[in-house]
């Protein structure tokens, strides 16, 4: 009896949650053509984390005039705040809402990246420009940046 109250609750949560796509504009957002965003939702998610509180200024400064930056390792840790293992760091943008809940993933087919964040947020609440660091292959062609949060 209490599993069946247990699931009945959790299904009642489940169905009062709806996912968002965030209305504001920002500058940074780029969502994918869905073609191309079910494709990189398949391909290799990729080892990523925000930048610290404390870089996150510099680190927007430093995307102004493009969507990603080459790091080295000792610029990765840094921006991360913390020691990091050997790999291709890239700065990207990135957006969310509600930053304290949810996390960022990375996608990358090779040529193409995508960053996405959902979380949960109230309506309304605008994206914040939160970059992040992410281990990729190469320069990527064309960045994609896409929030959303879960009401």
């Amino acid at each position: 009896m209490r599993i069946r109250k247990f699931l009945t609750a959790a299904a009642l949560f489940a169905l009062s949650c709806t996912s968002t796509r965030i209305e504001f504009h920002d500058e940074w957002a780029r969502p994918a053509p869905k073609d191309l965003a079910s494709r990189l939702y398949k391909s290799q998610e990729r080892s990523a984390r925000p930048v610290a509180p404390g870089s996150r200024e510099s680190s927007i400064t430093r995307l102004r005039p493009r969507p990603f930056v080459r790091l080295s390792l000792k610029e990765a840790e840094d921006l991360a705040g913390q020691a990091l293992s050997e790999g291709n760091y890239f700065l990207l943008r990135g957006l969310c809402v509600g930053c304290g809940t949810g996390h960022f993933k990375v996608y990358s087919d090779g040529e193409n990246v995508l960053v996405s964040h959902f979380s949960l947020a109230k309506p309304g609440r605008r994206p914040t420009q939160w970059p992040v660091i992410a281990i990729l292959e190469r320069n990527p062609d064309q960045v994609f940046v896409e929030c959303g949060s879960a009401e």
